[in-house]
């Protein structure tokens, strides 16, 4: 949400007119930035002009501070409340104490395992006799206890050893298997890395590759399975002798796309078409040519779902009306994050003391998406074989960068250079120089 044109109003909580303000608004009332600790205060005392604050405020602050120092600052808010005790400022007092009471509350709702030191804080925040007399803090012990005991159960799923993998599928080829249940065994892993993405960790890619080091976060396992299933194309078509085998191993990896769209996994659809779509494979034209009409017609209803020329507008259209089960492309996200961070370096500068408050509500719709998905599962019986086919498909060069010039003079050899390939091989030149520096 860019800063409005009109006059943007400022609050400060000191009575010298010399210090920098903490708290921008817009002319409707609505926040649009402000210091930590005045997006604190309008947690615990939000203004009715801006009913979403809090809605916004609790899936994004952890891009600007910890859990911890949330319920630090929420206790330091409560104990300066314990201890005015001017009776006129009663009512205020007491107002600010339910505020940072109803927080902690929100806090525990969406409690997370880096949040530990949080669950502590609370523990001893609770324990104080000011808040042990507080009828509103009765329900604080049992939210907490809880919330530890999710946490425990959570850590103890997670840390379970994973099944002996199946080895009766070794000997099978991949066109031994039925393209059905391929798109089914890839959905329930794509699935499950798509249920494991923090919303703060999109937030934090919100400027794009290249912005940070190397990064490795919850959003990783995803995109890495994405580019290992986009090579794996690659080379099982680019590695096929005969020409008719190519074009059988093209035809394949098309029906097992569009069985992935009716499966509503986007995120495994874009993957196999945009390594069906790969220089080196999209240039074999001899082989494109023996790929028949209704073929070529289910890549373009898997292209057209996605629709990158317009925006992904028919990609978004689409996803709001279906229903759960679905995996998304969550490549889709994290463009659309980088494209709120470009709108706003157009818009008038937010000072650099304080948090950009608009750019994070202009993003909460997209995280509020990405939620929605995470919490219906697929009912696809889990086929282990087939499961232990894809591991060893996707991960027989694990510590191995692809090496798209290999791929690509692979290529060269089955189907000999025409006008126009130099040019392609610049363009993956350029392609891999800007992988290798964001990578």
């Amino acid at each position: 949400m860019p800063v409005s044109s009109d006059h943007p109003r400022t609050m400060s909580t000191s009575p010298s007119s010399e210090v920098q303000p903490e708290l921008l608004l817009s002319p409707d009332g609505h926040v649009l930035a402000g210091t930590t600790q005045a997006l604190v205060k309008q947690l615990i005392a939000p203004d009715e002009c801006d009913p979403s604050f809090v809605e916004v405020f609790m899936a994004t602050f952890k891009s600007f501070m910890t859990a911890n120092e949330l319920v630090d600052a929420l206790i330091s808010q409560y104990e300066k409340s314990v201890a005015s005790d001017a009776d006129e400022q009663n009512t205020m007092q007491s107002t600010i104490r339910a505020g940072v009471i109803e927080a902690i509350k929100l806090i525990l709702s969406d409690i997370e395992q880096d949040d530990r030191a949080a669950l502590f804080r609370m523990e001893e925040f609770i324990s104080q006799p000011d808040v042990v007399k507080d009828a509103r803090a009765s329900e604080l012990l049992r939210l907490v206890a809880l919330a530890q005991s999710r946490l425990s159960s959570s850590k103890k799923q997670d840390s379970k050893p994973a099944a002996g993998a199946v080895t009766k599928t070794e000997n099978l080829s991949l066109r031994d298997i039925d393209p059905l249940e391929l798109a089914q065994q890839l959905t329930l892993m794509d699935a499950a890395l798509f249920k494991r993405i923090r919303r703060i960790d999109c937030l934090k890619r919100m400027h794009g590759p290249g912005s940070t080091e190397r990064i490795s976060d919850s959003v990783t396992p995803i995109i890495a399975l994405a580019n290992k299933v986009a090579e794996w194309v690659g080379r099982c078509v680019l590695f096929e002798d005969d020409p008719a085998a190519r074009a059988a191993t093209v035809t394949f990896f098309i029906s097992i796309a569009d069985h992935c769209r009716t499966l509503q996994n986007l995120s495994s659809m874009v993957n196999i078409i945009s390594g069906l779509n790969a220089p080196p494979v999209r240039r074999l034209q001899d082989t494109w040519q023996a790929v028949s009409e209704t073929q070529r017609a289910q890549m373009l209803a898997c292209e057209a779902a996605v629709d990158v020329a317009h925006q992904f507008t028919a990609y978004r259209t689409a996803l709001a009306r279906i229903e759960p089960p679905c995996v998304p492309f969550i490549g889709v996200t994290l463009t659309l994050l980088a494209q709120i961070t470009t709108s706003h370096s157009t818009s008038p500068t937010i000072p650099s003391h304080m948090i950009d408050f608009a750019q994070l509500r202009a993003a909460y719709p997209l995280l509020q998406d990405l939620s929605r998905w995470q919490y219906t599962s697929y009912d696809i019986a889990p086929s282990p074989g087939i499961a232990a086919f894809l591991e060893r498909a996707l991960n027989g060069s694990d510590d191995i960068e692809p090496d798209v010039f290999e791929l690509l003079e692979r290529s060269f050899q089955l189907e000999a250079r025409r006008p126009g390939d130099e040019k392609l091989v610049e363009l993956t030149r350029t392609l891999s120089t800007t992988s290798t520096e964001t990578r």
